[in-house]
């Protein structure tokens, strides 16, 4: 694959983890204002929400961090299509 490719995706991946993160904090909120309330059934599956959003956001990061290494083998590649020709 090309540079551009794996560059797109980085960036739509931050852009994701971004939201995600917004997601987490909201979550997060509206639990402490559930529990605040006295709503604990609401604040339980508010509780449940944000921690699916973290694992998502794992994954995501995961993902990122994948995404980033093949970027970087590919520009490599790019740099020095032929290799390592040292040895000739």
């Amino acid at each position: 694959m090309s540079v551009w490719k794996y560059e797109r995706d980085v960036e739509n991946l931050k852009i994701e983890i971004a939201r995600l993160e917004r997601m987490i904090c909201e979550k997060q909120d509206e639990f402490q204002r559930a529990t605040r309330r006295g709503e604990e059934a609401d604040a339980r599956l508010l509780r449940r929400e944000q921690l699916k959003y973290e694992e998502k956001l794992r994954e995501i990061i995961r993902e990122l961090i994948h995404t980033e290494r093949k970027l970087e083998k590919v520009k490599k590649e790019e740099k020095d299509p032929l290799g390592d020709l040292s040895w000739w």
